[in-house]
């Protein structure tokens, strides 16, 4: 159990985010695979802002993924973000679009190569388990989600913060996705309870889709429930997270809106 009476203080704090996105035709009114259109890799992203190593673009599967440099304020956080995404938009064929949905099932014509048939190679963690996610495997081959990996960095950062952080995160975000995220599959691949990744700067939250980009008000506010995040951590009541473990980690894998609703109420969390 993470030990919860650590002095913590988690200082300097800065917020930024790797994000699948799909491509949509409209002419057809079809999510295609963004490998013709998408420069880069997993392990060589291509950068696109010469003056900032951190704007980056990569092929994901089918999926086009962006990364953006870290933010210490949330109008920065929607600026980067915007910029990435109309860089992708200005770089692909007019008849396509950004679209923004946690999962599609894709006609199996765009599924042929190796890339698509691919899926991301490094595990991620449970932090509630303490254990490795096992690889995805959906019964529908042809579905694909995208999520929308939040990444909090600050200084000196080790394992029992990183785990009390994802897991306030899982409070913080992940119960009001229940209820704010659109219905769909994404569950059935990725975004459980309390799935990150240790970074040398911090952590990566894993769990939530990439739905907060639908609109600007859900943007702002994926920023500043992270920041809350870390403020319950700092103002030391980071116990009532473990207090409602089970709650929390059932409420997101099972998707028990009435569950989230209770945990919304009990904590006071914000809903956009």
């Amino acid at each position: 159990k993470t030990i919860l009476n650590m002095k913590v203080l988690i200082c300097n704090p800065t917020i930024g985010a790797d994000i699948e996105v799909f491509l949509i035709d409209r002419s057809i009114n079809e999510i295609v695979s963004a490998e013709p259109y998408i420069k880069g890799t997993k392990n060589e992203p291509f950068n696109f802002d010469a003056a900032d190593k951190y704007f980056a673009i990569s092929l994901d599967n089918v999926l086009a993924e962006f990364c953006i440099p870290p933010a210490h304020h949330v109008d920065d956080w929607v600026k980067n973000i915007q910029k990435s995404l109309d860089y992708i938009k200005g770089t692909i064929p007019s008849t396509l679009d950004v679209e923004i949905r946690p999962s599609a099932v894709l006609n199996p014509k765009y599924l042929q190569t190796p890339n698509a048939l691919t899926f991301g190679c490094e595990p991620d963690l449970n932090v509630w388990l303490r254990d490795y996610n096992p690889k995805p495997d959906a019964t529908n081959k042809n579905l694909r989600s995208a999520g929308g990996h939040i990444h909090i960095g600050y200084e000196n950062p080790d394992v029992p913060i990183n785990e009390m952080i994802i897991k306030t995160m899982d409070l913080m975000i992940g119960v009001p996705s229940v209820i704010q995220e659109p219905d769909n599959e994404r569950k059935l691949l990725y975004g459980k309870a309390g799935c990150a990744r240790f970074k040398p700067y911090g952590v990566e939250y894993r769990t939530v889709s990439n739905y907060y980009l639908s609109n600007e008000k859900l943007t702002r506010w994926a920023y500043e429930r992270t920041k809350a995040a870390i403020d319950f951590i700092n103002n030391g009541k980071f116990e009532l997270v473990e207090d409602a473990s089970e709650m929390i980690q059932s409420c997101i894998n099972t998707s028990d809106k009435t569950m989230a609703m209770n945990l919304i109420n009990q904590f006071d969390l914000v809903l956009v």
